[in-house]
């Protein structure tokens, strides 16, 4: 039966990429302005006065820590700022080749964002297909501007500190995520598995980002168990859309082995963060106000995102990703956990779950798809 199972899945994706190989040329160039459009308005938005601003206390600190020789920063980080040790290391090459300039330092956050609007287009567009939600590329466009004008996206993209690049390495290894489930090869889970450790290791707190595609990975498989055979088809072959748990596991566990010495350094500097304070209701208030871009704002964008998320939840086979599967967990999740173990041991800084944004873009753009349906 296994063989069956596997063979019906292939069978489903051959057919999936015969239909779209099928398309006309001009949708597969639309298909590619969907990511290029994002792409460049991120570019354009946070490259605007790039070295404008003058570097502030953190930025300072990174080029002090970047400028010392590769030896020194290994030797540094086995006492302090472990968990910022691997952005150290990059900055010292990006310092050697391209100096010490406010454009130059924040070249790779403002690089990152602009990747990272192409990937949320990508995961709106692919999850829009998903659910069932009318033009998927619409949705996927609108995704990625909305990541790219938010004022956070722009923040972290003149920003010369880990934040950028973490928030694309989320968004890639999210987007990576639902090729596995759907594709079920080992090569996506693999792929998936190292931009997890990628992830944590730019900011190990990211790595809360597992639990959330954990919970959505278990919301698919519940569904595939609740899901009922189409015509022709038996219990068994329904299922076969229910995602892996046992790959999923044997990659994260892979890249929690890879960053092990990296989060043991970093617990034994737990110390650094003895400045972080309890988080209260105005913290939340303020993340909530900085997602949506300004306290008028969380009106629209909290209706917009719940539409959204009314919009997503449905699948086209029992045991998909839906698009409310995926951006939900991944907006509420990593925030509550951080928050919670904060009210018993004080971690919790806002720019440490900035990787959720892309999250909430989406669940707009569904916001607005359900709309227009």
């Amino acid at each position: 039966m296994p063989e069956k199972l596997l063979s019906a899945r292939a069978a489903a994706l051959d057919q999936e990429n015969a239909l779209a190989s099928r398309r006309p040329p001009w949708h597969r160039r639309m298909d590619w302005l969907v990511i290029v459009g994002p792409v460049l308005t991120a570019l354009a938005v946070g490259g605007y006065q790039l070295g404008g601003p003058s570097l502030w206390r953190d930025e300072a600190y990174t080029v002090s820590a970047a400028q010392r020789p590769v030896g020194q920063i290994f030797a540094m980080v086995g006492h302090v700022d472990a968990v910022h040790g691997p952005y150290y290391l990059c900055m010292h090459f990006v310092i050697g080749l391209l100096g010490t300039s406010e454009v130059a330092l924040r070249l790779p956050s403002l690089l990152g964002m602009g990747i990272a609007a192409g990937f949320t287009a990508a995961i709106g567009r692919r999850l829009a297909r998903l659910s069932e939600l009318p033009a998927p590329s619409v949705t996927g466009l609108a995704a990625g501007l909305i990541f790219a004008a938010a004022p956070q996206t722009t923040y972290y993209a003149q920003d010369a500190r880990p934040y950028g690049p973490v928030i694309m390495f989320a968004t890639i290894a999210t987007y990576l995520l639902i090729r596995a489930v759907a594709d079920d090869r080992w090569r996506w889970w693999a792929s998936y598995g190292a931009a997890i450790a990628l992830t944590g290791l730019f900011n190990v707190f990211a790595l809360l980002l597992v639990a959330a595609h954990g919970l959505t990975l278990l919301l698919a498989r519940r569904q595939a168990r609740r899901g009922r055979p189409a015509a022709g088809q038996s219990q068994e072959e329904t299922q076969v859309h229910g995602p892996s748990l046992s790959r999923w596991l044997i990659m994260v566990a892979a890249a929690v082995v890879v960053l092990a010495p990296m989060i043991y350094l970093g617990y034994q500097q737990g110390h650094t963060l003895s400045w972080a304070t309890r988080p209260g209701p105005r913290a939340i208030a303020r993340l909530v106000a900085s997602f949506a871009g300004a306290e008028r704002l969380i009106p629209p964008m909290a209706l917009l995102a719940l539409g959204g998320a009314a919009a997503g939840w449905r699948s086209r086979r029992p045991g998909q990703l839906t698009l409310t599967g995926v951006t939900l967990p991944w907006l509420v999740v990593p925030p509550v956990i951080l928050i919670s173990v904060s009210q018993v041991h004080p971690a919790y800084v806002e720019r440490y779950v900035v990787f959720c944004l892309p999250a909430l873009a989406v669940l707009c753009a569904a916001g607005l798809a359900g709309l227009a349906r």
